[in-house]
């Protein structure tokens, strides 16, 4: 009887035990590790971009538009807006036309632009849309000058050129387009994101599509023109008079005009390329 008690009170105790043990096996230290674990968000420090460094930066260069200078000044992280002069020292070129007219010429290109650059890793390489303005009234101006006395041919018919007021021509050539689109890419950036650059070296590539370019010819002096033979001499008669006044002068000049203007039609774009020196404050 007391033994019966006795495993009676051990089997009870042992009851007891489990029941206490599975209890702390449900508890806190269980709940905790089944719960999940949020993950750690970035704090706002490492999540903003690292800030710019530098507002305004100017730049001299030069290119197929002359010499020039730029100023640039940051929009966002990755774009500026440009904008510059250029002036091409007037050069004095000496060309003949299909028609075999010579002429002396001289270029005075000046030109204005405006730029969007945009820098898609915030680097040096940019995309760069803008407009080209042209600030002069004609790239180019030539004359062609004629021999006193001598014949000289002017579209489809020859002429005298007068002894006493000799032939003198000019033309002059502008844009087609004043305001003329343009597209270019390059590398280098006058207001560097880079913390302690201060000094670029800019090279840009590209085109303006300026439209063909047209020319106007002008002629002044008189021309004389063979209205028949002496029956004695054989010698050519000539009537001179203002070239101005010669319908038929007129018409052959403005041949020639139409003729240059062909030629010309194909250079619509004019190419862009230059390289500088830059400087960010």
């Amino acid at each position: 009887m007391e033994n019966s008690l006795k495993r009676t009170v051990l089997a009870l105790v042992a009851v007891v035990c489990l029941f206490t043990l599975a209890a702390f096996a449900d508890g806190p230290d269980n709940n905790t590790a089944n719960t999940a674990v949020e993950p750690v968000k970035p704090s706002e420090t490492q999540s903003q971009t690292p800030p710019d460094s530098g507002h305004v930066g100017v730049g001299v260069h030069v290119g197929l538009n002359g010499i020039g200078f730029e100023t640039a000044t940051r929009l966002t992280h990755k774009s500026n807006l440009r904008g510059g002069l250029d002036f091409l020292p007037g050069f004095k070129p000496h060309f003949t036309t299909d028609s075999g007219i010579a002429f002396d010429g001289k270029v005075g290109l000046k030109t204005m632009k405006v730029q969007y650059d945009f820098f898609p890793r915030a680097g040096g390489f940019h995309i760069s849309p803008g407009l080209l303005v042209s600030m002069s009234d004609n790239l180019l101006t030539a004359t062609a000058h004629s021999t006193a006395g001598e014949s000289f041919d002017v579209g489809n018919n020859s002429y005298i050129s007068d002894p006493s007021h000799p032939v003198k021509g000019s033309m002059k050539v502008s844009f087609g387009h004043r305001v003329a689109p343009m597209f270019t890419v390059g590398f280098g950036n006058l207001v560097s994101r880079k913390e302690g650059k201060h000094f670029t070296v800019p090279f840009e590539a590209g085109l303006a599509f300026t439209g063909a370019p047209k020319s106007v010819w002008s002629y002044s002096g008189n021309v004389c023109t063979t209205t028949g033979y002496d029956p004695v001499t054989f010698a050519p008669i000539t009537s001179c008079g203002p070239a101005s006044g010669n319908q038929q002068f007129k018409v052959d000049v403005l041949t020639e005009q139409n003729k240059f203007n062909h030629s010309a039609s194909s250079f619509k774009v004019y190419p862009i390329v230059s390289i500088g020196l830059g400087y960010k404050f």
